[in-house]
């Protein structure tokens, strides 16, 4: 005999309180690529009939003690799945004998018919702004999706006391190629240990991911500055904040949003003192449809911001290309050639990088790509001089580095302070007090005189260069 758990009520969670400015953070953040989903057994819903839907994880845990000819009771907050996988090992009536038989028998439930794909994960990979998906699901659900994707992926299992090679992000990993897909408590196989499948199996998986010897510290190391999304990470208050803490331990410059149905108390406490901002309880299959859909609205920016080069408008006059992690040098077209000569030096040091030699042609297009390329920016370096002041203007008001300027500053809100990705270069004795340089007056300036660069300031940006690829790349 099983539970019946197919007409459990829902709880009214369809509505959460993201103010239109949450909403505006968070797509900026996930348009910048600095968001990382982590999936949990609440995104994983099935259809049953015209009833409510079910936990994948339960449907499972059912399937699971039927081939097992045990009985079960789902008991608390715990994907059934867990339980029957611990009452398997542990039943006299079980079929099941061992650790490779319940292996065998997992991987045969999960995986013995073809099962719906989630629409929750199928709206979550169609979001490319997410380069990392991270899931607490050992099923196989997201590898499929990913796999017929229009970028290659790596697959990457978490297993406790594996090879760093194969448990965790390579070191080099190219993220603007490819896409990964971590799996913290592994996946299934007819191998035993190769995935997270009692509650003894969690708190193993745990304390490895929080070993510093062995824990994914690339991994780790990637998470820094960005903000993790836990989409339905529903498990109890205990296993909760061991999870949880593994993935925000020694690392102060990671932000926490918890979207869950689950309003535990003690978990509450622990997230909120960690920081964190919590959407609970909502349903966190609603939060990723409304999520994919505004992503959905920003698509006709993001693709005319990538045809705006090859547009047969722009044969004469496209923009050169821009590399990964270039410096954007912004100038007044007077400065043009001192531009010009501290793009020289910085080129010569080895630093990439990146400015409108165009004559600043102006237009929807051409602002498009112009803000493409500040946000992907390693550093905005804007030039400071007298000739940014409005009365050597010659009556002309609407000057484009203005809008460079404001473009900055919004990207420069999605960056951690400590990264100074606004780094002005003042090229004569324009003091901070003067008015028309007033959005940079409290940033600490360099000097490079007639655009002679110091080399301070060239080491300074090749160092955070540096800096910036060990924790993005």
């Amino acid at each position: 005999m099983v539970m019946n758990i197919f007409n459990v009520p829902e709880t009214a969670t369809e509505r959460s309180n993201m103010s239109d400015w949450d909403w505006e953070i968070l797509m900026g953040l996930i348009k910048d690529e600095l968001v990382v989903p982590v999936i949990g057994p609440e995104i994983l819903e099935a259809e049953h009939g015209e009833g409510p839907l079910i936990s994948y994880y339960d449907q499972w845990g059912l399937e699971a003690a039927k081939e097992a000819g045990i009985e079960t009771a789902k008991m608390g907050n715990m994907p059934l799945l867990y339980q029957v996988a611990g009452q398997i090992l542990t039943n006299s009536k079980s079929r099941v004998r061992n650790v490779n038989q319940l292996a065998v028998l997992v991987d045969y439930v999960i995986q013995r018919k073809p099962w719906l794909t989630p629409k929750a994960l199928e709206q979550i990979v169609g979001i490319k702004s997410f380069p990392l998906i991270v899931t607490t699901s050992i099923d196989h659900f997201l590898a499929g999706l990913m796999e017929k994707g229009d970028k290659p992926f790596t697959r990457i299992l978490f297993a406790p006391g594996g090879s760093s090679a194969h448990i965790d992000l390579p070191s080099d990993f190219n993220f603007r190629q490819n896409r990964a897909l971590m799996q913290l408590f592994g996946a299934t196989s007819r191998c035993p240990g190769t995935c997270a499948v009692t509650e003894d199996d969690l708190i193993e998986f745990s304390w490895s991911l929080l070993n510093r010897e062995y824990g994914p510290q690339n991994f780790y190391d990637y998470l820094q500055g960005k903000t993790v999304l836990l989409l339905g990470c529903n498990f109890p208050d205990w296993l909760g904040r061991f999870f949880v803490h593994a993935l925000h331990a020694n690392r102060k410059n990671v932000d926490l949003w918890y979207v869950s149905k689950n309003d535990d108390m003690g978990l509450r406490s622990f997230l909120e003192r960690k920081g964190g901002k919590i959407l609970s309880p909502y349903s966190p299959i609603a939060f990723v449809a409304e999520l994919y859909d505004r992503w959905l609205k920003t698509l006709p920016e993001v693709e005319n911001v990538s045809v705006a080069a090859p547009s047969s408008d722009f044969e004469h006059d496209t923009f050169e290309p821009m590399k990964p992690g270039a410096v954007f040098i912004s100038y007044i077209r007077e400065d043009m050639e001192f531009a010009v000569k501290i793009r020289n030096q910085m080129e010569t040091a080895g630093i990439d990088t990146w400015m409108d030699s165009s004559a600043l042609q102006s237009g929807d297009r051409w602002e498009a790509v112009i803000e493409e390329r500040i946000r992907k920016a390693s550093f905005f370096v804007p030039l400071i001089s007298r000739s940014l002041n409005p009365e050597n203007w010659g009556g002309k008001r609407e000057r484009f580095f203005l809008r460079e300027w404001d473009l900055a500053r919004h990207s420069n809100t999605m960056r951690m302070p400590e990264d100074r990705y606004i780094r002005p270069l003042c090229l004569d004795d324009t003091t901070c007090e003067a008015s028309f340089v007033r959005p940079f007056s409290k940033i600490q300036w360099a000097y490079a005189p007639d655009g002679k660069v110091d080399e301070s300031f060239i080491e300074s940006i090749r160092e955070g260069i540096r800096i910036l690829r060990r924790t993005r790349s």
